[in-house]
């Protein structure tokens, strides 16, 4: 046996690998022997020793065993190891430790086992360390639906010299990228049958060094132009994506037609393993036999629209919006004479201290002494409430606002940017709010000035959205409105 180079013992039921030792020692029978096929049996367990009397191997097939564990370093021994195949294994409680098939010398390596990479591999970064030259990585029939995008990048992470990938059946379904974002040397990949449902942009793009890639049996749908670039797409040999669901809608339009046009010897499967999934429309439609019109992947856009139908309406209502903005208080007095035609009931209620409380923030002191007192109680001999004047001394604030408010008939908001900003001012609001909704009291807003948007919280908005307001101006015309409401809200119009 010292001249044999390979060794075929497959299909007859081997449980255990064969002693290749001459006795104890590590010379072996075959000192040159360089291919070993195991492939098809029971072996159950392999060990850091099964192989340390056939060192001169090159090529080694176990695949379609019981195998249920690799050992760290298991292959160290074999020097001269180029092409591992350990595919299909289903040992129960299969488990990978790290290292396990650590090889300076392995350009080829084939490993599939039925199980939860999960739970297989004992260490997901470690899981390929050590293998500085390898080529080849074939994956088949294993369950990586669980494993995260990162679990994904952190197990291919080190063979970065890859030229060819296959990752058969799976159960992918995370971003491709993570997949083949370390091997910038990839030529050839191979993800079929898996769930895929998407490509993300700039996975693919055309200076990559990818001439094969077949994602046959997958979840895709849709093929977007920026996830596989037509450049990438003119530069590949052999590409195939049949037997996925498509969408045959106007987003795959461009790739519909960049099938009919490309070399068919380059596609595999095509036309008949292209058909579309949705809508209802096409169902079961081979890609080559869905046409678009133009008017169908075209339509009008929103602003088109816009412009065609709305422009001249827009233009309209911004004519007479300018319109009205120049005129509005003249349109207010309009409207206002002709709500004054209808007649009011007089009230009649208990006796009370003031007129009207005035609620307003220190920075428009001036507005209510030199307009609104010398006008309300000046000239129509009304009496008002002002906390800097009427307030007691030593009091509570809080109460004193409460029970200043109930010895008011009316009470009188005046609104500004710096009213929002004072919590007395909303404490004031909140009690005028509640009193107007328990008691009835009549509550006057004055919106003394614009308020600003970073202002405007929510319960002046509320006020102002369901309260009729007096607006103060600077306009003469606004202002004679303004007085008119005013008078005509305090009870003092027929008198005035």
């Amino acid at each position: 046996m010292d001249e044999l180079k390979a060794l075929r013992i497959c299909h007859n039921k081997l449980t255990n690998v064969p002693n290749f030792c001459n006795g104890n020692s590590t010379k072996s029978f075959t000192r040159k022997i360089k291919a070993l096929f195991l492939n098809y049996n029971y072996i159950t367990s392999i060990s850091n020793d099964t192989f340390r009397c056939v060192t001169t191997l090159q090529k080694l097939r176990i695949g379609y065993n019981a195998i249920g564990t690799f050992p760290s370093m298991l292959f160290s021994n074999l020097k001269n190891l180029s092409y591992l195949e350990v595919s299909a294994n289903a040992g129960h409680g299969m488990k990978i430790f790290p290292f396990a098939f650590a090889s300076s010398s392995l350009t080829y390596l084939n490993i599939g086992f039925n199980g939860n990479a999960l739970t297989v591999f004992q260490s997901i970064p470690e899981t390929f360390k050590g293998l500085p030259i390898l080529q080849t990585l074939a994956l088949s029939h294993m369950n990586m639906m669980q494993m995260t995008d990162q679990n994904i990048s952190d197990l291919f992470a080190p063979v970065t010299s890859l030229y060819n990938l296959v990752c058969l059946n799976c159960h992918l379904q995370c971003d491709i990228k993570s997949l083949i974002g370390n091997s910038p040397n990839l030529t050839k990949v191979n993800l079929n049958s898996n769930y895929f449902e998407t490509i993300s942009p700039g996975v693919f793009s055309e200076k990559s060094k990818i001439k094969t890639l077949l994602l046959n049996l997958n979840k895709i749908g849709h093929v977007s132009s920026k996830s596989l670039p037509i450049a990438f797409l003119n530069n590949l040999t052999h590409f195939d994506l049949s037997e996925n669901p498509f969408i045959c809608d106007c987003d795959l339009a461009w790739f519909i037609d960049w099938l009919k046009t490309v070399n068919k010897s380059r596609l595999r499967y095509y036309p008949k393993g292209y058909k579309c999934a949705f809508p209802s429309k096409w169902a079961n439609k081979r890609l080559d036999e869905v046409h678009f019109s133009y008017l169908e992947c075209h339509p009008f856009t929103t602003p088109e629209w816009i412009g065609m139908i709305g422009g001249p309406i827009i233009v309209v209502l911004i004519i007479l919006s300018l319109i009205a903005y120049r005129n509005r208080w003249n349109i207010k007095h309009y409207i206002y004479m002709l709500r004054k035609r209808r007649e009011y009931a007089p009230l009649r209620g208990e006796e009370f201290v003031y007129d009207a409380f005035v609620a307003y923030n220190q920075s428009i002191v001036l507005w209510v002494k030199n307009f609104l007192i010398p006008f309300l109680e000046g000239e129509h001999g009304l009496k008002l409430c002002v906390h800097e004047r009427d307030f007691p001394v030593g009091g509570f604030i809080n109460d004193n606002i409460v029970e200043r408010m109930r010895q008011s008939k009316k009470i009188i908001l005046v609104l500004s940017n710096s009213f929002a900003s004072s919590e007395w001012c909303m404490f004031e609001l909140k009690v005028a709010h509640s009193m107007h909704i328990k008691d009835s009291v009549e509550v006057i807003v004055i919106l003394l000035e614009e308020i600003q948007a970073k202002n405007m919280n929510n319960a002046m908005k509320v006020l102002l959205e369901n309260t009729t307001y007096l607006e103060w101006t600077d306009d003469n015309v606004g202002q004679e409105l303004f007085i008119t409401k005013l008078k005509d809200a305090m009870g003092v119009a027929v008198n005035g």
